[in-house]
């Protein structure tokens, strides 16, 4: 390990990065943890550690995936309920099928088919984000829809980019699922997630509504500039939960590498205590069949790069799955995700090996964290 982390300690050292953490186990004992850097940029602020809390952005998808499990576990939700039975707002989202040419207006038909519980899983339901679908980000606009970012219920309910079950497209089909949560199980997010997730796994540090002592303590998100400096990053306005309307299961959670990591040796390793073995086999097996991930392509170059998926990829109830073996990383079946501020996460059942590595920088896919990332999963 002494390469990989010579190559974290001149990324601070060369101010590539201010902060970063990696964490990774091998069945349920932790084979390797720690952290590098600074708070901020900030020589005098506090040192980086593992249990340094940050935003875990889209990280926290996970979450939500592994409650609607246990729901379809216990018999409470399924796989293919329609998604208005339980929130009848869904029945005013239409399909945008384009603009009119002459005065622009949006082109809007009915969905030929109802979004279902396993279409949100597997992000075919249609819902787009718009930092990653230009005719959603127009639509929205036009329709004066509030942001993703407002955290409000409203926000969710726009259109359709295509036809559910129809095209894999990113994007807000894990908040819906979020709110369906909440809807059957009559409890906030936090609150079901603490009891459910987060306690019987001894995440102590993870939640949606980060303490203030250790909110003021995060990880400071900072934005890479075009000569590859870092600087104050002008979007860190993401809201503490107690501040909110909507606790957003796509993307709501505060965390810390060692708590997550302790998620992710959960499900490498069976999903006890959070899920039972065949439940845990669903969660992590291929639910696209043959369905091509489509490119995710960025509208807003400051948040985010464009991202391709793996060409030998599909969708699992949890993320990405790879179909076949990654050389010298990880083995067809493992599922991985990650966050806006460059947070990345991989499980491997057939090895019972789990990764995370957590920075704070945008846009997505920044080089600088990719290419550690992707060392460090070699060396582990």
């Amino acid at each position: 390990m002494e390469e990989i982390e010579s190559r974290f300690q001149d990324a601070i050292k060369q101010r590539r990065l201010h902060g970063i953490a990696a964490c990774a186990s091998k069945g349920n004992n932790v084979i390797y943890s720690s952290a590098f850097g600074k708070l901020d940029l900030n020589s005098s602020s506090d040192d980086m550690t593992v249990d340094t809390a940050v935003h875990l952005f889209s990280m926290t998808k996970a979450f939500t995936c592994v409650a609607a499990v246990q729901l379809i576990e216990a018999g409470k939700l399924s796989l293919d309920a329609e998604v208005h039975s339980i929130i009848p707002e869904v029945k005013g989202c239409k399909v945008l099928e384009g603009f009119d040419d002459a005065k622009g207006d949006p082109v809007l038909s009915d969905p030929r088919t109802t979004v279902t519980v396993r279409h949100l899983l597997t992000h075919t339901s249609g819902f787009a984000y718009k930092t990653w679908s230009e005719a959603y980000k127009r639509y929205t606009k036009m329709s004066n829809i509030p942001g993703i970012s407002t955290r409000t219920y409203r926000s969710l309910i726009g259109a359709l980019v295509n036809h559910p079950g129809e095209r894999w497209c990113y994007g807000s089909s894990i908040d819906w699922l979020g709110w369906i949560i909440e809807r059957v199980t009559r409890e906030n997010l936090e609150a079901y997630m603490k009891a459910h997730i987060f306690k019987p796994l001894g995440m102590d540090h993870t939640s949606f509504v980060c303490p203030k002592e250790m909110y003021s303590k995060r990880l400071q998100l900072l934005q890479r500039q075009p000569d590859g400096s870092l600087e104050t990053c002008p979007f860190d306005t993401f809201k503490n939960g107690d501040q909110v309307e909507m606790l957003n299961g796509g993307h709501g959670c505060f965390g810390t590498a060692s708590d997550y990591l302790k998620f992710c040796t959960a499900l490498a390793n069976g999903g006890a205590p959070i899920l039972s073995v065949s439940a845990t086999k669903m969660l992590l097996s291929n639910h696209t069949g043959d369905l091509p991930l489509s490119p995710i392509i960025s509208t807003s170059p400051s948040l985010s790069v464009d991202y391709t998926p793996h060409p030998n990829s599909s969708w699992s109830l949890l993320g990405e799955r790879t179909e076949v073996n990654l050389e010298g990383r990880r083995r067809s079946g493992s599922n991985s995700w990650s966050g806006l501020a460059n947070t990345y996460f991989w499980v491997d059942p057939e090895e019972k090996v789990a990764g995370v590595v957590i920075s704070q920088v945008l846009p997505f896919g920044d080089p600088t964290v990719t290419e550690l990332y992707e060392a460090f999963e070699k060396a582990i």
